[in-house]
This record gives structure tokens, sequence and C-alpha cells, in this order.
């Protein structure tokens, strides 16, 4: 097997001594299949070196992970070693061989160990991105050390250096953007379609209106999940649907202005109105329930209280955080 790694200096007598113990696999000797991500791995190093190899793994006790329930755990296992208990004792294998969780991952795996989305969420959203994910190679053992025969090494530099250091860039930012979307993807129970989707920026536009003319933002939710106005655009009632913000807001606050406190409120009162506005018609409608449902079967002060961490996630990421947050 052709195997690579980057490092700061050539390694001809590779050695289990050195690196750190809270990454992916835990200690051992990393290496990968892939050129291009040894190389780029390198680039990160002030002396750029890539180290080429072969190992012969006849007779050596291997243990390869795909991204499943065993690969997330013990990843965890390792990057959290005091929190997370391994899923299995990879003291009985010379070698581990599973997906990297590099930039392109640790987007997902950062969320989940946030508690900001599920195992089941964080799994769907990793097998998603299969063709992008690479595999690394973690030597455990001296014997498998002895199988690992050094072919040569090469310095990059120059612009050579320069352009993998600019592709290691695009690729965070493109696995970032990657996983979000396969979060997003993961996450949803319901797709919603544009008319769905306009339907949920109006709800938002009509509590931002509320906000402006001084709507209570605690009270304000829980009037409007109850009202006739809402549940007549959750069902999309052609004659609701069809008027513009305002004038739902005006029956909105035709059923319930005097049950709705009045305060003197700033720009942010007004964003959490507007994004409560948007996450509650997103969940309605991508959960299949109505507005006095979502008040009984989640706790609305959960959104209110924390709005500005929550709005700053997308849609899908919060409501799938509801699931296991604010349930009552």
């Amino acid at each position: 097997m052709r195997l690579y790694h980057g490092s700061y200096t050539r390694i001809p007598h590779p050695s289990l001594n050195h690196g750190r113990s809270d990454i992916d696999f835990g200690a051992g000797f990393y290496l990968t299949m892939n050129y291009q991500m040894a190389a780029k791995w390198a680039c990160s190093k002030e002396q750029s070196w890539l180290n080429e190899y072969d190992l012969d793994e006849h007779g050596l006790a291997v243990k390869r992970l795909s991204i499943d329930d065993e690969w997330l755990d013990y990843v965890n296992s390792n990057r959290n070693r005091q929190e997370v208990d391994a899923p299995f004792d990879d003291t009985q294998y010379d070698l581990i061989v599973g997906p990297t969780a590099d930039d392109k991952l640790f987007t997902v795996v950062d969320l989940y160990n946030d508690g900001l989305i599920t195992k089941a969420a964080t799994l769907a959203a990793l097998s998603s991105m299969a063709d992008i994910i690479t595999t690394q190679v973690v030597i455990k053992t001296d014997k498998a050390i002895s199988h690992l025969a050094f072919l040569g090494a090469e310095v990059i530099s120059g612009e050579r250096r320069d352009r993998y250091i600019r592709q290691a860039a695009i690729d965070r930012r493109e696995g970032g953007r990657a996983a979000m979307g396969a979060i997003a993807d993961s996450n949803r129970v319901k797709d919603l379609d544009s008319v769905e989707r306009a339907i949920c920026r109006k709800s938002a536009d009509v509590l931002e209106l509320c906000g402006k003319d001084g709507c209570d933002m605690v009270v304000t939710p829980y009037a409007w999940l109850a009202s006739w106005a809402c549940e007549k655009l959750r069902t999309e009632d052609p004659d609701v649907v069809a008027q513009s913000k305002w004038q739902v807001e005006d029956l909105f606050l035709a059923q319930y202005d005097e049950q709705i406190p009045k305060r003197q409120n700033g720009h942010d009162e007004c964003l959490a109105l507007y994004w409560m506005g948007h996450a509650f018609m997103w969940m309605m409608l991508s959960r299949g329930i109505s507005g006095p449902e979502l008040g009984k079967k989640y706790d609305v002060m959960w959104w209110v209280d924390n709005w500005e961490t929550l709005h700053t996630l997308p849609t899908q990421v919060v409501c799938d955080r509801a699931e296991e947050d604010a349930l009552l």
C-alpha cells in the first residue's frame, strides 16, 4: 500500500514516540493514501516535506472504520478523552484505517460535540459528504512500523507550496459550506417548497412589524402561535397568503392586541421577533403541526431565552436541537 505523510522534516525512520494523543485515532503515526491531502498537511508547517512509504499489511491486525456510530464515538473518545468511552480497545490492533475528521468534517463533528445536532443527524450529514471525505491510516504498534518501508521524501516549496496553502484555505471554506448544507439536509423532516418558504418569511415579517409597533417579545410569540392568522398562513389559506404583511398583522392584532403588553422595543427585540416568526413557522410546516400543538409539545421560552445564539444557526439545526432541548 503506497502511503504519504506530510511533515516539517524528512522521516526515514518513523517512530510512535512523537505526536499528540488527543486527535482522531489517538497516538500513532498518521499516513494517507491521498497525495494531495498529505501535501496540504505538509504545507501547514514552516518547512514542508512530503514523505512516501510502502506498507505491507500482511500479518497485521487491522481495524477498518466507516462513517457510523463506532467511528464517531472513537474520534470523540480520543478528542475528549475524559468524557467519552472508546467503543473498542485499539491496543488490539496494529493499524486503524478510516475517514479523516479534517476541516471538511470538523464543522459537523464540532456541532455534535457542542450538543447542537443529534448523533443521527451528524452521521446522516457526514454520510452525505462521502465524496469529499479522505481516508487516513494510523500505525499503532512497533510491529506495524516494521512493515513500513521508506521510499523517499521531497521538499515542497515556492509557488507550488503557495498553491497548496491556498487550496487548503479553499477546502476549509468549501468544507464548512458543504457541512452546513449537509446538516440542513440531514435534519430536514419535510423539505419546504417555495410557497412554504415564502410563508415562513411572511410570518417573520409580521412579527417584526409587531415588534416595531411595541408588542412585547415574550408574550407575542405565544399569541401568534395561538392566533387565527398564524393558522391560516400555515394551512396556506389563499385569502390570507395573498395579503400583505401589514394586513396579516392587522388580522393578528385584531384578535390579540389587547392581550399583548406594549413596550419601547429596540433593534434586538424586533430582530428576535422576526427570527422567531420564521423559526416557528418553519417548525410547524416541517413537522406538520399547528401553532397550539407546537406550544404544547415544546417550551416556547427556549426560543425566547436563547434567540441570540440560535438565530445564527441554520433553521433546520435549530429545529433539530429543539427536539432534544425544548421538549416539554
